[in-house]
Protein backbone atom coordinates (compact mmCIF):
# COMPACT_ATOMS: atom_id res chain seq x y z
CA UNK A 1 0.00 0.00 0.00
CA UNK A 2 2.41 2.48 1.26
CA UNK A 3 4.87 1.68 -1.93
CA UNK A 4 2.19 2.41 -4.34
CA UNK A 5 1.39 5.45 -2.37
CA UNK A 6 5.02 6.76 -2.45
CA UNK A 7 5.57 5.34 -6.30
CA UNK A 8 2.48 7.94 -7.47
CA UNK A 9 4.08 11.14 -5.51
CA UNK A 10 7.81 10.02 -7.12
CA UNK A 11 5.74 10.02 -10.55
CA UNK A 12 4.44 13.79 -10.15
CA UNK A 13 7.39 15.11 -9.22
CA UNK A 14 9.47 13.27 -11.87
CA UNK A 15 7.17 14.78 -14.41
CA UNK A 16 7.19 18.16 -12.96
CA UNK A 17 8.36 20.96 -15.53
CA UNK A 18 9.16 23.62 -12.99
CA UNK A 19 13.05 22.99 -11.63
CA UNK A 20 13.95 23.11 -7.94
CA UNK A 21 15.62 25.88 -8.14
CA UNK A 22 12.49 27.66 -9.84
CA UNK A 23 10.38 26.14 -6.83
CA UNK A 24 12.38 27.30 -4.31
CA UNK A 25 12.44 30.67 -5.84
CA UNK A 26 8.75 31.09 -5.94
CA UNK A 27 8.56 29.58 -1.86
CA UNK A 28 11.16 32.24 -0.80
CA UNK A 29 8.95 35.06 -2.47
CA UNK A 30 5.87 33.53 -1.01
CA UNK A 31 7.61 33.84 2.32
CA UNK A 32 9.14 36.71 2.35
CA UNK A 33 5.69 38.64 1.35
CA UNK A 34 4.35 36.83 4.19
CA UNK A 35 6.30 38.32 6.63
CA UNK A 36 5.77 41.88 5.04
CA UNK A 37 1.83 41.06 5.49
CA UNK A 38 2.31 40.02 9.19
CA UNK A 39 3.57 43.89 9.36
CA UNK A 40 0.60 45.64 7.82
CA UNK A 41 -2.30 47.58 9.22
CA UNK A 42 -3.22 49.06 5.60
CA UNK A 43 -5.87 46.33 4.19
CA UNK A 44 -5.39 47.69 0.56
CA UNK A 45 -1.57 46.60 0.84
CA UNK A 46 -2.36 43.92 2.83
CA UNK A 47 -4.73 42.59 -0.38
CA UNK A 48 -1.89 43.34 -3.04
CA UNK A 49 0.56 41.17 -0.69
CA UNK A 50 -2.05 38.29 -0.81
CA UNK A 51 -2.97 39.18 -4.56
CA UNK A 52 0.84 38.08 -5.17
CA UNK A 53 1.39 35.01 -3.28
CA UNK A 54 -1.96 33.13 -4.54
CA UNK A 55 -0.46 34.20 -8.24
CA UNK A 56 2.99 32.10 -6.92
CA UNK A 57 0.50 29.75 -5.54
CA UNK A 58 -0.72 29.05 -8.86
CA UNK A 59 2.40 29.46 -10.23
CA UNK A 60 3.34 25.95 -8.36
CA UNK A 61 -0.04 24.45 -8.47
CA UNK A 62 0.07 24.76 -12.89
CA UNK A 63 3.66 23.85 -12.68
CA UNK A 64 4.01 27.11 -15.15
CA UNK A 65 7.30 29.03 -13.57
CA UNK A 66 6.96 32.14 -15.31
CA UNK A 67 10.27 33.54 -14.52
CA UNK A 68 12.65 34.94 -12.43
CA UNK A 69 10.87 38.32 -11.55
Amino acid sequence: MFNKFFKQDTDKVSKRLMTDDELAHLIDKIKHNLAILETLDNVESMRYYLREISNWVDEIQDDKFKGWY
